[in-house]
């Protein structure tokens, strides 16, 4: 019947999510390496549990984070001091999910072409050997728009609440 908070700027924040829809961010910025992908995940998806979204919506949340980043690391530029970045913004409507890493130069023609098939497609192939993972982002999310240059590359993925 009543919440009980443990402090005064536990109730606000909660009040501020509620009926302000104020969201809240979160940024990472985590080495090109598999391993850090599935600690990553959890938390997105813990977070999206504790901000009321069901397990449904926290694993198809924690899917999509996970197929970002592994896209990232599979096929961004690695070594030296290329990391991925990550953004996440959550509110009680919607989550949203940038990786943004730098882009191997040497994969760039075969990542356009593949990234324009997947846009073009309203239900993509999913016996096609690559894209999949992309595929599967496109199914479970709300929008997904990628952007290529030889700077980097940036994936942003929409995912209503429910949806």
């Amino acid at each position: 019947v009543f919440r009980v908070f443990a402090d005064i700027r536990a109730a606000i924040n909660q009040y501020r999510w509620e009926y302000e829809r104020i969201g809240q961010h979160l940024g990472l910025e985590i080495p090109s390496e598999l391993c850090y992908v599935p600690p990553v995940r959890q938390l997105v998806s813990r977070v999206a549990r504790q901000k009321g979204y069901s397990g449904r919506d926290a694993f198809r949340i924690e899917t999509i984070v996970d197929e970002v980043c592994n896209n990232a690391i599979e096929h961004g530029a690695h070594g030296g001091d290329n990391h991925i970045h990550l953004n996440i913004s959550i509110d009680p409507q919607k989550i949203e999910i940038e990786v943004v890493n730098a882009t191997d130069p040497t994969k760039l023609d075969s990542l356009r072409d593949l990234s324009a098939s997947i846009q073009k497609t309203i239900q993509p192939n999913l016996e096609d050997r690559r894209g999949r993972g992309l595929a599967l982002i496109k199914m479970l999310s709300s929008e997904l728009k990628i952007d290529m240059s030889e700077n980097g590359t940036s994936v942003h993925v929409t995912r209503l609440r429910g949806d």
